[in-house]
């Protein structure tokens, strides 16, 4: 339990697989509870050294992101700045940022 939620583990990855599935989802929450919502897990992961020209905001860069780094489409699920480029020195081009996946054999 955290923060009034439940945590519902599955015996197998196939049934996890199963119950992710959205029109499964959407019954198993409808027959649960009609306000509950499910969590997917994320992995979180430093990424050193990206070019401060990348906007973690902008869909297309997460894309180029996975393509050139062969990472699965929609695995990075989000990506944000560890250090606000706006607070970066002047002459410094590159950052590191906090990157979520949602396949821990992505984030390793």
């Amino acid at each position: 339990f955290r923060n009034g939620g439940t945590v519902i583990e599955m015996m197998t990855a196939e049934g996890a697989q199963h119950l992710k599935k959205p029109d499964i989802k959407k019954k198993f929450l409808e027959a649960l509870d009609p306000t509950a919502t499910i969590k997917d897990r994320v992995y979180q992961v430093i990424i050193q050294f990206v070019p401060l020209t990348f906007n973690p905001g902008n869909p297309d860069h997460i894309e180029n992101l996975e393509q050139e780094n062969n990472w699965s489409l929609g695995a990075l699920t989000s990506a944000r700045w560890v250090k606000p480029p706006e607070k970066c020195n002047n002459n410094q081009r590159v950052a590191h940022i906090m990157a979520s996946f949602n396949d821990p054999n992505v984030a390793n």
